[in-house]
């Protein structure tokens, strides 16, 4: 045996698995393990009186899911949907919610130590935790903890 190569065994390279796609053309991140399932967005029942950002209901997995959708809250924008709209069943500490993305593209696995923190003098969208570079491009890393909390305090 070639004693030049490194033992499989003794490699120790943890990784974190996250569901990757497009909101608002950025390119953004979930920690797979705070999503629940995946699905392609369906007819939502609006919601009057909603706070900015929750766009209605929808079924799903037979439950009643609230759809967010985070461009309507980081560009101002008007809720529009296309064919690739997808929505992630995200949840943290009991909180749950439909995340609505142009597109989901994969799942992707990142060492911890690529992940970097957000910057403290710069001013980012609400419900971010962090950032990565893949391929020249930056993957906004959605943090559904903190993204659903905020939901909950502007209600």
């Amino acid at each position: 045996m070639d004693s030049s190569l490194p033992e499989i065994d003794n490699l120790n390279i943890t990784f974190i698995t996250y569901l990757v796609g497009q909101i608002a053309e950025r390119a953004v991140a979930v920690e797979l393990s705070q999503v629940r399932g995946v699905g392609r967005l369906e007819k939502i029942v609006k919601l009057p009186g909603a706070p900015k950002g929750i766009i209605g209901l929808m079924f799903f997995r037979g439950g009643i899911e609230p759809v967010l959708d985070l461009s309507v809250i980081w560009d101002n924008a008007k809720f529009t949907s296309n064919k690739n709209s997808m929505v992630a069943l995200i949840e943290a500490e009991s909180l749950r919610g439909l995340l609505l993305f142009d597109a989901l593209t994969d799942m992707i696995d990142i060492q911890p130590d690529l992940v970097k923190p957000l910057e403290d003098n710069k001013t980012y969208p609400i419900g971010l935790d962090g950032e990565f570079e893949l391929q020249d491009k930056v993957f906004w890393i959605i943090s559904p903890t903190k993204l659903l909390r905020s939901f909950i305090q502007n209600t």
